[in-house]
Order: C-alpha cells, then structure tokens, then sequence
C-alpha cells in the first residue's frame, strides 16, 4: 500500500514535458527562430543543449533565437527546457552543413507543390491528416540521387514514406522505411528533366508532431562503416 501510494504520487506530479522543436535543427553558421511544444513549459526562457556551440536565447514566450556556430560538427544533439518544475523530456536537434528552408505554417492542412535544389534541406510537416508535401527539382541524366527523410531518428511520431515521379509523372521509385522506419531513395537519373518526390504518412495520419526533415542531394552519403566503433586515440 505505501508503495501503491508513492507510484500515485509521482504519477500525479506535474512536470516539464518537450514534445516538440521547430524547425528541428539547421545549418551550421546561422542564427533561427524555433519554438518549442508540450506540456509545463510555462516561464521557461533557457534551453540546455549537448554542445557549447549551440545555443538559445529566449525572444518570448517559448520561442527562441538558435545560433549554430560555424565549427559545431555535423550531427544530431540533445536539448531540454528548464522550466520551474525542472528539466524537460529530452528531444534531438540536427545540425547540418547544407542550407535549410523551412515550411512557413508546419499546421498547413492542403497538399502543396514546392520547388527545391538539389544540395538543400527542406524542413516541413504533416500537418493534418491525409496531406501529401510534395518537392519539384530539376536533375541531370546520370545523376545519383539521394533523397532521405529524417523523422524517426529526429523523435517525429511520423511514418514518412517517399516517392519520387519522372518528368512524364510516373512513379520511379518507392521507399518506406531504409534507416529503421526513415525512408532512402537513391536512383541513378536515366533522362534529365523535372522530378517530383512525394512525402506522406504510411497510414495517412498527421498532426503538428509529423514533422521532418527532407535532404535531396547527389551524394556521397556513407550508408555503414565497419567497425561501427572504434576507441579514441588507436589506430584502426
């Protein structure tokens, strides 16, 4: 019974919950607004984050300016809210070399047709159920493609699947899921032209927590090294 009563006890105490950060991440070397989602985060204006190049400054509410220094490597960190009742769930933020564009209203409930380039990220959202974003770019004969959607391994509760369209609007190729539930598509471009990539729910769900990020470049991208791990400061 005392135990019963302790569990009931911490299950009934409020705490800081981070659902959500938007945009994700970003380019290394720029300043961004993001804003934060979840529960308790009332009178928050810090944000603890896994490198010293990263940080946030509080604007208003729970939105703050990110800055990204230039020599902050390539990958995902950990960020929390400190609020008044403690530390937040902890959520990832990317940081990328490429350049970002991010969608203007991540709760947009129509389908939309964007132009991209190759070489860009485009940070968007699933915002409703159903929705279907979807990205037009040109590409060269003889081009290897890589197209790769990030949303698991960003903590989005979104099943992304992708598919990308040839210039005569049929269907090329089609991935739902190649890192753990994040889909890849690499194809070698046989005729230049307008390609389309297709992005949705694999269950058509959506909401504001379907968030992702989409990169479409020509490689290189390293799929696995082996050995996975090595031990600092030996030879391997």
């Amino acid at each position: 019974a005392v135990l019963l009563c302790a569990a009931t006890a911490r299950a009934d105490y409020p705490h800081a919950t981070l659902s959500r950060v938007y945009p994700p991440g970003g380019q290394r070397g720029s300043t961004f607004v993001v804003e934060l989602q979840g529960s308790s985060l009332e009178g928050c204006e810090q944000i603890r984050v896994s490198h010293d190049g990263i940080s946030f400054k509080h604007v208003e509410g729970v939105r703050f300016e990110a800055q990204i220094e230039a020599d902050v490597p390539v990958g995902l960190y950990d960020i929390q809210a400190i609020t008044g009742l403690g530390v937040s769930s902890t959520r990832t933020f990317f940081v990328s070399q490429r350049g970002q564009k991010v969608e203007e209203d991540p709760a947009e409930s129509a389908d939309s047709l964007l132009l991209a380039e190759k070489g860009e990220v485009r940070t968007g959202c699933i915002g409703a159920p159903g929705d279907v974003d979807s990205f037009e770019f040109a590409a060269a004969s003889s081009d290897m493609l890589i197209i790769e959607c990030w949303a698991e391994r960003i903590d989005s509760v979104l099943r992304a699947t992708l598919e990308l369209h040839g210039p005569d609007g049929r269907r090329v190729a089609v991935n739902r899921g190649f890192f753990g539930k994040d889909p890849l598509i690499a194809y070698r471009v046989p005729v230049s032209g307008r390609y389309l990539v297709k992005l949705t729910d694999l269950v058509f769900s959506g909401s504001g927590d379907h968030f992702y990020r989409l990169d479409i470049h020509d490689g290189p991208r390293v799929v696995f090294t082996m050995p996975s791990v090595v031990q600092w400061g030996v030879s391997t």
